[in-house]
């Protein structure tokens, strides 16, 4: 993983946003959800869907990934039967 060609470290979606100064409601617009969607994330509320966890490491250049929302209050979303 690099940014701006020095090797990034891992972060969550919070310390990303905060380290950049990147509002919730940008964020949102960048990988097409609601402010309030990546509030529930940062909050460990929700877990993203597998094509948004897509975006956001995208977005992010790989500094924030999947995983990286797993292990906390978050639990991954359930296929409804």
């Amino acid at each position: 993983m690099y940014q701006n060609g020095y090797a990034a470290r891992r972060m969550k979606l919070r310390e990303y946003l905060d380290d950049r100064k990147i509002p919730a409601n940008d964020f949102g617009g960048i990988v097409g959800v609601s402010s309030h969607a990546v509030l529930k994330w940062i909050r460990g509320e929700r877990v993203p869907r597998p094509e948004i966890m897509e975006k956001i490491v995208k977005a992010t250049s790989g500094v924030v990934q999947p995983n990286d929302f797993y292990g906390g209050a978050a639990t991954p979303p359930s296929k409804a039967a």
